[in-house]
């Protein structure tokens, strides 16, 4: 219990922190400086620094596989969002990517405190194969490049709206290009792609061959997971047509992005029930028998 409660106060020292440094990005989109980038920077690491830590130490005391439930699975993605902001400021640093990156990874924390941190019994089977590791491993991975592809969607939507409305004109200069931020989100969502299609492919071919065992349980869950897919599918068809370039493919990355978040929601990553067996004939006479001879 001590150390679940160690990771729950890591985690929201994280989100504190997190917290402190969307706000620092967004307010350097309006005012330029070099005092707040640093911070916000600094902030992010630390968040990244604690948070992971609070993951490890729930995935070694919750007693259920890594990354096994919904609550860590949304964790993680946070944290490899973060990581991966923090990496092209190493190596880019695109002008107020993390204006979107920092808010979303702090959205995907706040999901994630509020989804069960247990899970229930799981198929020794299903724990045995790679199926798991690789089903959930190509989700992860999925998530965090289509929530950095909606970051930079999100920041293209922010740009042209106020380039239409000719307000903020000094933002401009600190925002990337429309045609960078285009590109970028495109080439994310389309690795993102390839990724949830390993995923679902992999849920799809384990229900198959093992009907009644690790079948995604819930309507919900699959009509969400069919959903996200046939969203990034139709972006992908989509961005070669003139008239859905721009705006509209835009927001079919949102859109698309929300979709998969509630598809992780409602979904605990093959989190298997085991429905009492029914008792035998002999034992149930056996036990009838018993509570006569009791009376």
């Amino acid at each position: 219990m001590r150390d679940l409660a160690l990771a729950d106060l890591l985690t929201a020292a994280g989100i504190l922190l997190l917290f402190a440094a969307s706000a620092a990005y967004v307010a350097n989109i309006f005012r330029s400086g070099r005092r707040l980038p640093k911070v916000a920077h600094l902030a992010t690491l630390a968040a990244l620094a604690l948070t992971a830590g609070g993951l490890i130490v729930r995935m070694m005391q919750d007693g259920a596989p890594p990354l096994s439930t919904g609550q860590q699975a949304l964790t993680a993605v946070a944290c490899s969002v973060l990581a991966a902001h923090l990496a092209q400021v190493v190596w880019k640093d695109i002008p107020s990517f993390g204006a979107a990156a920092a808010p979303l990874a702090l959205l995907l924390l706040f999901m994630a405190t509020a989804l069960p941190g247990s899970a229930r019994t799981y198929s020794q089977e299903l724990l045995a194969s790679h199926w798991l590791t690789l089903h959930v491993g190509s989700i992860l991975v999925s998530m965090a490049l289509l929530v950095l592809s909606a970051g930079c969607a999100l920041l293209w939507l922010t740009q042209h709206s106020m380039l239409k409305a000719k307000k903020w004109a000094g933002a401009f200069r600190r925002l990337p290009p429309l045609e960078q931020l285009a590109s970028m989100a495109f080439l994310l969502a389309t690795l993102g792609f390839a990724a949830l299609t390993l995923g679902v492919g992999t849920a799809v071919v384990w229900s198959l061959t093992h009907p009644g065992e690790g079948e995604i349980p819930g309507v919900l869950t699959r009509t969400a997971a069919a959903l996200s897919w046939c969203l990034y599918a139709f972006y992908i068809w989509a961005s070669g047509r003139p008239a859905w370039r721009g705006r509209r493919a835009q927001y079919l990355l949102v859109f698309g992005c929300l979709a998969v978040l509630a598809a992780t929601s409602v979904h605990r990553f093959f989190v298997l029930p085991h429905p009492p067996e029914p008792a035998s004939h002999g034992s149930s006479h056996a036990l009838l028998k018993a509570g006569e001879r009791a009376s």
